[in-house]
């Protein structure tokens, strides 16, 4: 049997990913679950990865595991064999573009106290807020990518990046951000 009919049973044997519907406890419990693992010390990338790496040639495994989303948009994860990696990482490179744009045309109105049309990537909100419309965007466009690629590399990539915004976003605790937030943005640190 081919990788790819390997690949078929394992995207058929991982939970379903879904938009913040998912805890991380649960997603945990099915994938620690799959692979036969404490679910208490469990790292879902981890066993994610572990478990591609028993479908995947060497070459394979290691793109895989060097996957990271803060990382997607360099030019090295560009390159047009790498197929829906290259397509995903164009566009969070795109967006990490237009984002550092906003935020300096919104110092700019700050600072010059105009109120003139911002670029509308995100609707203005807190940094949590902003920063949830950024991880939507970034799904969005994985669910576009996965049109037609259910048991493939391609699905494990979308699935892999997938995971990965859900666990930013499971990470984020609004208390804690604020607070930094509030620090890094006080007229005492500047």
């Amino acid at each position: 049997m081919g990788w790819n009919g390997n690949l078929e049973y394992l995207m058929s044997s991982l939970p379903y990913l879904r938009w913040q519907v998912a805890t991380d406890k649960q997603v945990i419990d099915l994938l620690a679950q799959y692979a036969s693992v404490d679910t208490e010390h469990a790292d879902p990338m981890q066993i994610l990865e572990t478990e591609a790496s028993k479908y995947l040639s060497a070459e394979k495994s290691m793109l895989f595991q060097s996957i990271r989303l803060e990382h997607i948009h360099q030019p090295i994860f560009q390159l047009p064999a790498l197929g829906r990696i290259a397509q995903f990482s164009h566009f969070d490179a795109t967006l990490r573009q237009q984002i550092a744009t906003l935020r300096l045309a919104r110092r700019a109105n700050q600072q010059q106290g105009a109120n003139q049309s911002l670029p509308r990537i995100i609707t203005p909100g807190s940094p949590l807020q902003e920063e949830m419309q950024l991880l939507r965007l970034q799904w969005d466009k994985l669910e576009e990518l996965a049109i037609g690629h259910y048991a493939d590399w391609d699905a494990l990539v979308v699935y892999k990046l997938k995971l990965m915004i859900l666990q930013r976003l499971w990470s984020f605790d609004s208390l804690r951000g604020m607070d930094v937030f509030k620090r890094l943005t006080s007229t005492d640190s500047l």
